[in-house]
């Protein structure tokens, strides 16, 4: 080869290498406002209310510096899938877990996207506090450069590309994917929206074809965050919040999705004077399911029933539309009514207005912000439609079992029933508001 063919091969090398690493850098679509988002209930359905700082980054954040200086400890495991790292900073979480862990995350509905997610971190605090967290990170990449041998045979061409880095914590009362499930979906819900969707965190955000599509006309959805205090307390009309949810609803795995048959309180009392450890299990379990928190937010009408939604989600990926059953606007009548049958004892019944055994009913206990205080019992279309809570008392033998929870002193609880349907339908009735 002649001088002057080599150098001009080499330029055509190096300009290669350029638009390699600015077609990685450039081809993801994730929004730079939005650095952090939180899932604000853990997966027991409490209510977490403020951001952590137990984490070593810096990143700007709805335009405020936000840097934490606590230093992460040592991972305990890692394990690699896909080029994406799961790493547990928790003593419940090996590598033979994080793989789980891994394949779990893949059962989401998802496209090339997944490609731009850099890492799963898994921590064992804060869950008082938040139990996910997705950002958005610079990650750095090399590429080696190999030219018959006429450069170093060492040398890499370096870049970075904005990637998704998710945060589950909680990881040592969450010992089981079941338990991450969840939360895991709805952060990888903003990686999958923030890439397609082309969020910004401004005003502009509210024109995007998504909020075209969900936005209710005097609903108080918002796009722009000005003050973190109240984008905790507004969390659930957060327009990425909302979309996030979708993603979950929509495109969640299996696992994400489960249900549970719950129990009310007279019930729980049977079950614990028959097994002490199965009560514990069900005690233990997840109660953020399809069928008792199908989505956060509660008063925006539900997902499946928003015309051409589910068809923008799967727009973006190979997979096929599920048919979703249509309702009519008024989702049936599923009226409600309370007695008190003792001190401190009460019975809800309602109208199952399908009464199929296909179809769910769950009766859940909301606050008076929609926040999901506790899902009290599920039934079958074709089961009488009643629920005991409160004190509940059971006499067995020699023995009397006592249930009790406190929702009758916290003064007002919103309720509502959770109806779904064989195709992953989920509805809400209209609210039923009791001041005790």
């Amino acid at each position: 080869m002649r001088k002057s063919n080599a150098k001009f091969a080499l330029f055509i090398s190096f300009a290669c290498m350029a638009a390699i690493g600015a077609g990685l850098y450039f081809s993801i679509q994730l929004a730079n406002k939005y650095s952090q988002q939180l899932s604000v209930f853990n997966e027991n359905g409490e209510m977490q209310t403020q951001i952590s700082n137990s984490y070593n980054y810096s990143d700007t954040i709805y335009g405020e510096e936000q840097t934490n200086n606590v230093t992460v400890q040592d991972a305990i495991a890692e394990f690699s899938y896909n080029n994406i790292s799961f790493i547990s900073y928790s003593e419940s979480w090996n590598s033979a877990k994080l793989e789980l862990l891994a394949h779990e995350l893949f059962e989401n509905t998802h496209g090339d996207e997944i490609a731009y997610v850099a890492r799963v971190e898994l921590h064992d605090d804060n869950y008082d506090e938040y139990a996910g967290l997705h950002r958005n990170s610079y990650e750095k990449y090399s590429l080696p450069i190999a030219i018959n041998r006429l450069l170093p045979s060492d040398m890499t061409l370096d870049f970075s590309t904005l990637s998704s880095v998710i945060v589950l914590t909680g990881a040592n009362e969450n010992t089981t994917v079941e338990s991450m499930a969840r939360t895991l979906s709805h952060e990888y819900g903003h990686h999958f929206t923030q890439y397609y969707f082309g969020f910004t965190g401004t005003l502009a955000d509210m024109a995007t074809r998504y909020a075209l599509l969900r936005n209710e006309s005097g609903m108080p959805v918002y796009s722009v965050i000005t003050d973190w205090d109240s984008y905790l307390d507004n969390h659930m009309w957060d327009l990425q919040e909302i979309a996030a949810e979708d993603y979950v609803y929509f495109m969640g795995s299996p696992t994400a999705k489960q249900q549970i048959d719950f129990l009310d309180n007279r019930e729980l009392a049977s079950l614990y004077a028959s097994s002490e450890k199965e009560y514990n299990d069900y005690i233990n379990q997840t109660m953020l399911t399809l069928n008792s928190y199908p989505h956060e937010n509660p008063v925006l009408t539900a997902p499946s029933q928003v015309n051409g939604l589910a068809e923008y989600y799967y727009g973006f990926v190979d997979n096929e539309v599920p048919a979703y059953t249509e309702l009519t606007p008024v989702y049936g009548d599923m009226e409600m009514s309370i007695s008190q049958t003792a001190p401190g004892s009460y019975t809800m019944t309602w109208t199952n207005p399908w009464p199929y055994n296909i179809v769910s009913y769950t009766l859940v206990a909301y606050d008076s912000n929609d926040y999901i205080l506790k899902p009290i019992k599920t039934i079958s279309g074709d089961e009488d439609a009643s629920a005991q809570f409160g004190i509940q008392r059971l006499i067995s033998g020699q023995n009397e079992y006592t249930i009790s929870d406190i929702i009758d002193t916290l003064g007002f609880v919103r309720f509502r029933i959770v109806a779904v349907f064989s195709d992953g339908t989920a509805v809400f009735s209209d609210p039923y508001d009791v001041t005790f």
